[in-house]
């Protein structure tokens, strides 16, 4: 989920691309066709039941996968922090951070406490940089762009401990690390899938001039 956000944004693009077009295929098809003008309400009242569904739908899907991802967390931060797994040792740079009503964990603690703040940071160390998250007692407070020293699940590669056993000196030294790399993490505009993604808008436009034309010509 953190690092390919794609899908759904696309399937959102594309459904707001054919909402966009109802009222004017309508319009031009009850025109090419030389039917009876179609009233005002019943040009827009499709496109906005349609988008009332995708908003809906969005919505859930994404408060779902949220819920998922922070029960994820939970699960591999105690996996961790448990000895169950032996974690990677990676560094990383905070992204940002948002308070959930979720334990909060830490390396150099089998215990939790809450609320925690979920940290989404850009990971180096295992393979290509990506995205992982972390559960972190609200307590502890990192700011945005703070180096950080990770313990990373080796089977849930999204997943991370704080690893708070390090020093000052320890921190300045992942500092200049992470200014020496040249791998550069994914952008928010990469995981959103790019220009590809944004592509989908046009062609829901295009695709719902059809679908609209069909639907007039088929029923009305």
């Amino acid at each position: 989920m953190l690092n390919d956000l794609s899908r759904p944004i696309r399937v959102f693009l594309f459904s707001i691309g054919l909402i966009a077009a109802s009222p004017f295929a309508i319009l031009i098809s009850t025109q090419t066709e030389g039917r009876a003008p179609v009233p005002p309400l019943m040009m827009i009242l499709p496109g906005n039941l349609l988008f009332c569904v995708v908003a809906i739908w969005y919505v859930l899907s994404y408060t779902s996968a949220d819920k998922r991802l922070i029960r994820e967390i939970e699960v591999g931060s105690r996996e961790i922090t448990g000895g169950e797994v032996t974690p990677l040792q990676v560094v990383g740079r905070i992204i940002r951070s948002r308070r959930r009503s979720a334990p909060g964990f830490v390396m150099s603690s089998r215990e939790s406490w809450s609320p925690a703040r979920a940290y989404v940071v850009s990971m180096f160390g295992d393979g290509k940089p990506r995205r992982v998250a972390m559960l972190v007692p609200s307590t502890i407070r990192l700011t945005n762009k703070t180096p950080v020293a990770l313990a990373l699940h080796p089977g849930r590669p999204e997943i991370a401990v704080l690893e708070d056993r390090v020093d000052a000196e320890q921190i300045a030294q992942i500092d200049a690390d992470l200014h020496r790399r040249t791998e550069q993490p994914p952008s928010d505009w990469a995981i959103a899938g790019g220009w590809v993604t944004l592509c989908f808008l046009p062609a829901g436009v295009l695709a719902g001039l059809g679908l609209w034309w069909l639907i007039v010509v088929a029923f009305l």
